[in-house]
């Protein structure tokens, strides 16, 4: 009778502890579609751009306040951002950069993301080429 007891109890109790690991945590995950984000090449004074696609994984809205790039290069953003991006749970947002070298060489950049779930970085690449003499 005492083994029959015990093992309603441990079964009880198994039972309340699993309901509690059920819950569901609500959170945005950022993700990038390329990272790092890579130019290739590019001619010295000319410019190329690229869009970089943020994109919510999660299961609640994504919010970014403010992204910039981490030192003054020759990266650039062509999207201005008035007001927080909201991006909802399986939704993306596009952003447009720029790659503008003016001397030859290659080049790195970091997009910095200030979000409701922390800093997020995306790695922005680029190589400045001269042009070949005819």
């Amino acid at each position: 009778m005492k083994k029959i007891i015990f093992l309603v109890l441990v079964s009880l109790l198994t039972i309340s502890c699993s309901k509690d690991n059920n819950e569901i945590i609500e959170k945005p995950i950022f993700e990038a579609s390329e990272n790092p984000l890579d130019f290739g090449s590019t001619h010295i004074n000319t410019s190329s751009n690229k869009e970089l696609t943020i994109k919510n994984t999660g299961n609640s809205d994504l919010i970014i306040s403010s992204f910039d790039f981490k030192e003054k290069s020759y990266f650039y953003s062509n999207s201005i951002m008035r007001n927080d991006i909201i991006i909802k749970p399986n939704e993306e947002y596009i952003i447009s950069l720029g790659f503008e070298p003016s001397e030859h060489g290659q080049f790195e950049n970091t997009l910095v993301f200030e979000t409701n779930i922390g800093e997020q970085q995306v790695i922005i690449k680029g190589e400045g080429i001269t042009l070949d003499p005819i």
